[in-house]
């Protein structure tokens, strides 16, 4: 089972193109960026520890207002929902098309709209479906490809990001809560690069405002209410710890037709959250945080090595007191850890 895991995430890491890790390449430590990862007491790994519902592939997760925490395992096809202390509350969902069962991926999300139900994009299904708190399944629609990354303003309307390659294509749509296409916005960064290179995150804040951060490069778009793009930059990385990557980027060259499959960035954000007007990054080895105006702040690094053998982060969620759990994936151990900042 451990193996099966292991090809999993490897075959995660190679399947998206970006999501390329180095293990054995320890970024320099910082005395502004000490970092320290809290396991939960709950954490469970593949079956072989002792737990009410052991997690098998915890690739995402989402903390409701109460603090309970819903878990998409994809290994297992269900929604585990546990309290904020780590007590096992109940699991739903299953394999397949019909409703209320789960077509999910590596690449599937799980989140709460605005009306607190839970929303979980379905990678393999290309649809997202609704529950509520207590796993009733409520409805679902179809999407035209499976979502990146997916947002909701005041209004619980959805926002979703797909990749592109093409000036005419639009990276971000649109929906009301049911599924109808309202808008599509927001063009490609550099034309004729493949999609994979446009994939992005999306996360509002509470004025409504739309910010699109890039999967492959630091690079960031605040959008207003009205989906008017306010802001366009590079993210100001002076004092990111990996430096040499930062360089990279500096100077790569994108008008060489050499480059265009061969990033420069290989990985740079994965998932985004917005907390207390700042924005968070998730990498497979980090959490970040950003102004809303692109500039730097400060990086918790998690610690991968041994003893614990802990792999990568997959996914992250802010809890009521501020405290921010993340998804975990690794060769021994699965299940989820917490940083403080």
């Amino acid at each position: 089972m451990k193996n099966i895991r292991l090809y999993v995430t490897i075959m995660f890491v190679l399947f998206t193109n970006e999501y390329a890790i180095y293990p054995d390449k320890k970024p320099a430590e910082k005395p502004s960026e000490t970092y320290f990862t809290v396991l939960l007491p709950w954490v469970v790994s593949g079956g072989t520890e002792a737990s009410q519902f052991p997690l098998y592939e915890p690739y995402s997760l989402a903390i409701d207002s109460k603090g309970n925490v819903y878990v998409l395992d994809v290994g297992n096809s269900c929604i585990v929902k546990y309290d904020k202390d780590g007590r096992f509350i109940k699991s739903w969902g299953s394999k397949g098309q019909g409703p209320g069962e789960l077509g999910v991926s590596p690449r599937s999300l799980i989140r709460i709209d605005k009306k607190g139900n839970i929303v979980v994009t379905e990678g393999n299904n290309h649809r997202i479906t609704f529950f509520d708190k207590g796993g009733k399944y409520l409805y679902s629609f179809q999407t035209e490809r499976a979502p990146d990354s997916i947002s909701f303003d005041s209004k619980n309307n959805i926002y979703t990001s797909i990749p592109g390659n093409s000036k005419n294509d639009k990276l971000i749509i649109k929906y009301d809560d049911k599924g109808n296409v309202l808008e599509r916005f927001g063009q490609v960064i550099i034309e004729a690069y493949g999609p994979d290179y446009h994939i992005s995150n999306l996360v509002h804040d509470e004025d409504d405002n739309l910010f699109q951060i890039f999967t492959c490069f630091p690079y960031m778009r605040k959008y207003d209410s009205k989906n008017n793009l306010k802001l366009q930059k590079e993210i100001t990385l002076e004092g990111y710890f990996n430096e040499e990557f930062y360089k990279i980027w500096k100077n790569y060259n994108f008008s060489s037709p050499s480059n265009k499959y061969n990033n420069a960035w290989t990985l740079f954000c994965t998932k985004t959250l917005f907390y207390s007007n700042t924005l968070y990054l998730l990498n497979p080895g980090s959490v970040m945080k950003i102004s809303t105006e692109g500039n730097y702040i400060m990086e918790k690094v998690f610690e991968r090595g041994t003893p614990l053998k802990l792999g990568i982060l997959t996914d992250f969620s802010i809890a009521p007191n501020g405290d921010i759990y993340t998804t975990f994936i690794g060769n021994e151990k699965v299940g989820i850890g917490v940083f403080i900042f």
